[in-house]
């Protein structure tokens, strides 16, 4: 790419189709996280794979209007993800679908290929194949791993948690995923998180009400703007771009996180993983360590 459009966070994850009752979405955590990261400016690219299909085709030119990097984005030998979605009193409920295009992700790193902040999350770990082809991504020297927990299904083990918090610098989760995680490691609050994985920040999300940030010496609540939830879908990936995209411009999170819980709160009005965002909030960053 041209020297004008080096990346600046690279996505590892899953590329799918969110399946409902009535019509089909492209999204997957990866991807709605990429499409809105770069809606505050940033440079994008994705590691996945797609199936060489009319939904792999959908998604490829989906990347390209978005004008996100698809250098990384292989074909694979199965068909495009999809994914059954109902929805719950406005909660999504997932049934995730095996043996697709995205659980064979392969492209490993070179040297050229040092972007400032690395995207990951838990899903896309599912098959051997993605898990080899991330410990090697984590490998390379990057500024930030941002490490989203999005526990689906029983696709996740304390293994893999654990290794991710072991190469993480910013870890967001939800209630939900909290409880899950202080079982398993025998936790009483995300502070402890914090100090036992040398987190630069933890952030908590409350849904309706709002987030916590932890760091080792502090915790900070925000709540969130009270609206009426049309579909939850992308809520958690926009806000977790919002807080990237702070990151990535040197803005401090605790400045961030009221404006990430204004992101949600904006897009679970919409129907859809993938909303256009008001421009007051994508600029909020713009003139910070330009």
């Amino acid at each position: 790419m041209a020297a004008h459009n080096i990346i600046q966070a690279l996505v590892f994850g899953e590329i799918l189709f969110d399946v409902y009752q009535d019509g089909t979405h492209l999204g997957g955590a990866p991807l709605n996280f990429a499409w809105y990261l770069r809606q505050f400016g940033v440079n994008t690219g994705m590691i996945s794979a797609v199936g060489d299909d009319l939904l792999g085709a959908q998604v490829r030119s989906m990347l390209r209007r978005a004008e996100i990097d698809q250098t990384l984005v292989a074909h694979a030998d199965a068909p495009t993800g999809t994914v059954d979605v109902r929805l719950i009193d406005g909660q999504p409920r997932y049934i995730i679908n095996e043996n697709v295009a995205w659980d064979q992700i392969s492209d490993c790193p070179d040297r050229m290929q040092q972007p400032e902040m690395f995207y990951f999350g838990t899903l896309a770990q599912r098959s051997e194949c993605n898990r080899s082809t991330l410990r090697a991504w984590l490998q390379q020297a990057v500024k930030q791993h941002f490490f989203d927990i999005n526990l689906r299904q029983s696709f996740y083990n304390e293994a893999i948690v654990r290794t991710g918090l072991e190469h993480s610098s910013i870890v967001k989760m939800n209630d939900d995923e909290w409880q899950v995680l202080s079982a398993m490691f025998k936790l009483t609050e995300p502070a402890t998180m914090v100090q036992d994985y040398d987190l630069q920040a933890l952030i908590v999300t409350h849904g309706e009400h709002g987030a916590s940030l932890y760091r080792k010496h502090s915790h900070y609540d925000v709540p969130s703007p009270q609206v009426k939830v049309i579909d939850a879908v992308g809520a958690g990936d926009a806000f977790s771009a919002t807080i990237a995209a702070a990151a990535i411009r040197g803005v401090e999170l605790e400045q961030a996180l009221p404006i990430a819980c204004e992101v949600g709160a904006y897009v679970v009005t919409v129907r859809g993983a993938q909303t256009t965002l008001p421009a007051h909030l994508t600029s909020a960053f713009k003139r910070e360590n330009t």
